[in-house]
């Protein structure tokens, strides 16, 4: 497309170039031909009439007078005039540049949007790998552990994913919940939300419902651009755990499953929802995307669950060292 437009604007150069010689042409003619020679001819005429006993008559010294001041000035418009079509050719190349320097400046602006979310995903990272550390150092790795994750990274992860002020947007982590002989249990364990709500008052959706419950199952990552495109259907039907503000809260989506080595199933799942069609998308392209800080979420989560697991049998077997030493 942009190969196209770019011949297309070559074409139409070329084109305006032709077209001011054309005018520049036409512009010297009138100058030289009907200016400057008619005048001349006025004057020839002028003297051509002469009576050769009585002289010019007063009106033909007028005349002659009018024809040579006006030779006077066409002579000095010729040699003084700039050429008009060269100056719109400048005029056009300047508008041009203009242009082009308006589109490298919208590349440089969001080059530095894309660099703040780049510094805050790493700010983000820095966060959640701090409090992992500290919480294997103390043995105190929880669910606890996790919360706090996302208290203390929420900000930089709501930058790190281009939410605006304006916008409405959640993040959250949920939790698997196993359940004999039934369907595994998706409860909201740490939540960060424009609107806020309390925790209890998070949907809890089963394995297999909804976005996140899809994204659990399958054990695949989901990024929905808009839940309302046509194509989409009733693939995300969510029944009666509907809300009245769901259609306008919840428009693009992504959930990640949260996989740690040693368990069989995801732990849980990140969500992120944005109120803005296309927040998320599947498109490729340079820069970051807004999803990757749900992935960066996940694996750091993932990271603090596998610590954990590792961490218990250590423990363990510690305490039993010690037991036996008493």
């Amino acid at each position: 497309m942009s190969e196209d437009l770019k011949e297309l604007s070559d074409r139409l150069s070329r084109a305006f170039a032709s077209r001011l010689r054309k005018t520049a042409a036409a512009s010297l003619f009138v100058k030289v031909g009907l200016v400057a020679v008619g005048s001349a001819v006025v004057a020839i005429a002028q003297f051509a009439q002469f009576d050769e006993k009585s002289g010019p008559t007063a009106w033909q010294i007028a005349g002659i007078l009018a024809a040579i001041v006006s030779a006077v000035g066409a002579t000095f418009v010729i040699w003084t005039e700039d050429n008009a079509a060269q100056e719109l050719a400048i005029a056009r190349d300047a508008v041009e540049k203009t242009r082009q320097m308006q589109a490298n400046m919208s590349d440089i602006l969001e080059s530095f949007d894309e660099l703040d979310m780049v510094i805050d995903l790493y700010g983000a990272m820095s966060v959640m790998r701090g409090i992992v550390e500290r919480a294997c150092t103390s043995s105190s790795l929880n669910d606890e552990t996790i919360v706090k994750m996302m208290e203390l990274s929420s900000r930089n992860l709501t930058i790190a994913m281009n939410f605006q002020q304006s916008d409405q947007w959640t993040i959250c982590i949920y939790k698997a919940e196993s359940r004999p002989n039934e369907r595994t249990l998706l409860k909201c364990l740490a939540q960060e939300r424009a609107i806020k709500c309390e925790l209890n008052e998070a949907r809890i959706w089963e394995e297999g419902v909804g976005v996140a419950g899809i994204c659990y199952a399958n054990k695949v990552e989901l990024i929905v651009p808009d839940l309302q495109a046509n194509e989409i259907g009733s693939m995300f039907n969510v029944g009666d755990r509907q809300r009245q503000h769901d259609r306008s809260r919840y428009r693009s989506i992504v959930a990640v499953p949260i996989l740690v080595d040693s368990l069989n199933h995801p732990w849980g799942v990140v969500v992120a929802t944005s109120d803005t069609p296309g927040h998320f998308t599947t498109e490729g392209g340079p820069g970051l995307k807004t999803s990757e800080a749900a992935r960066a979420l996940a694996s750091m989560v993932a990271l603090a669950v596998a610590a954990r697991t590792l961490a218990q049998p250590k423990t363990a077997v510690e305490n039993d060292a010690s037991s036996k030493t008493a």
